[in-house]
């Protein structure tokens, strides 16, 4: 990865990799060629256009479950939003097996929850203060175990 900063902006690219990813299958002679885009194109403006709060901080977080087939590990995923920015994302392996679709999905929305109450005290210093954050997630189980944490013999393992 190569990162250039001049006047204009901040540039990354990965020519590097390109060309020893070439070099690796035999392809050493290539000739570059740029990214297909329209120059100099006109933007109209959006007639349907509706405000959006910029401050509306919400977070989305799922996960999957033994996803993996080797260590029937879990994946969880997570997404945050400030206004229609993407502030933070994430998608990791989980660190052990879940018994359960539930487990599996608590584990994310505990990691989404981490990362949202780390990013609350980060805006927290830009002046933005967010008392209540939504947080999305489709799996009913998890959001009951989240809202009434309570030893059922399905769940009595979850710590």
């Amino acid at each position: 990865l190569q990162i250039s900063q001049s006047l204009r902006g901040i540039f990354i690219n990965q020519s590097k990799y390109a060309y020893e990813s070439l070099k690796k299958y035999g392809f050493e002679s290539y000739d570059p060629m740029d990214t297909p885009m329209v120059e100099k194109s006109k933007l109209n403006e959006d007639k349907e256009w509706k405000a959006i709060d910029p401050l509306h901080y919400r977070a989305f977080a799922d996960a999957d479950h033994a996803g993996c087939q080797d260590t029937r590990c879990s994946t969880s995923g997570r997404v945050q939003f400030l206004g229609e920015m993407l502030i933070s994302w994430s998608s990791k392996r989980q660190k052990s097996a879940a018994i359960s679709s539930t487990e599996a999905e608590y584990i994310a929305l505990s990691g989404c929850c981490a990362q949202i109450l780390w990013m609350r005290s980060q805006l927290l210093d830009y002046g933005l203060e967010f008392n209540k954050i939504p947080m999305y997630y489709d799996n009913k189980s998890a959001i009951a175990l989240c809202c009434n944490n309570v030893q059922h013999s399905r769940s009595k393992h979850i710590d």
